[in-house]
């Protein structure tokens, strides 16, 4: 991603690169948005708001939905599904049932964000960063393969050793942890080596991150927490990060409840009214 590309927002190489918040970077929102409120330019103008002002005021629900969809789908809302989304918030009045619906669609999905999320979990141990996710997600719309794009993101990981040098055994050792939270027995390593041979480590990679220990019924824990960092625009450390997919994993705090913390946030907010710069979130 360089300044002047199509996922610069002005489309000029002017020495800034100007990106649109949310999960990726594209044409879907058209037009550049100069105040970094969420709303382009022709679309403020339309509605009636101040272009130069970050007034983009979220606390109204149609606001609110729209946002959603810029931030999970990078996209305006049609008609018929802002106004689907509406009257269920309007009916329940929670807000978080709204965005835990248009989380689990395949549209958010597209371009394999659980995998991704996943994946560095596993190769560095931590939530993914958004420059990480901006990669992943170029690669891929750029015509990249799913199995080129992991090899590239291993090869550049904290496997980078292992994966390139380590025997079948070794890279198994490496990942059984961090995916089944236990060792593998004996005679699970001999078959999955098996695999590994016949099939190559990309297919043993893909298959292990969607093995069902390494999965939820719901939202998985380190997807809603990289939900929650991109509403509060990437404000919460690794730590925290870390801590808040743990707690999600073990069931003391649920993803629905991790969410309603974040949406009555003024750090939130803040993303797209004008208000004193909000501090990064400590644990």
């Amino acid at each position: 991603m360089s300044e002047g590309d199509e996922f610069d927002r002005d489309g000029a190489k002017n020495g800034s690169l100007l990106v649109q918040g949310g999960l990726g970077f594209g044409k879907g929102l058209a037009v550049f948005d100069s105040d970094a409120d969420g709303v382009n330019d022709v679309l403020e103008t339309a509605l009636g708001m101040q272009v130069g002002l970050r007034d983009n005021d979220i606390t109204l629900n149609d606001r609110f939905i729209a946002q959603l969809y810029r931030d999970l789908y990078f996209r305006e809302p049609e008609t018929p599904e802002l106004s689907l989304q509406l009257d269920a918030l309007n009916g329940d009045g929670k807000r978080v049932n709204r965005l835990m619906n248009l989380a689990q669609t395949q549209e958010f999905d597209r371009y394999q964000i659980t995998q991704a999320v996943r994946l560095d979990w596993v190769s560095n141990g931590k939530i993914m960063t958004r420059q990480a996710l901006d990669l992943w997600r170029t690669l891929l719309k750029n015509g990249s393969s799913l199995n080129d794009v992991i090899d590239y993101y291993v090869r550049n990981s904290g496997l980078q050793s292992v994966y390139l040098k380590g025997t079948n055994v070794e890279l198994l050792h490496a990942l059984e942890i961090p995916i089944l939270n236990r060792r593998l027995t004996d005679a699970e390593l001999a078959d999955i080596s098996t695999f590994i041979d016949q099939y190559g480590r990309i297919e043993l990679l893909k298959a292990a991150l969607n093995v069902p220990e390494f999965q939820q019924l719901t939202l998985n824990p380190l997807i809603v927490t990289l939900i929650a960092d991109l509403l509060l625009d990437y404000a919460l450390d690794q730590v925290t990060l870390g801590h808040y997919s743990e707690v999600l994993s073990n069931g003391t705090l649920t993803t629905t409840e991790l969410i309603e913390w974040v949406l009555p946030l003024d750090i939130y907010k803040n993303r797209f009214i004008e208000e004193p710069q909000a501090k990064k979130i400590q644990r």
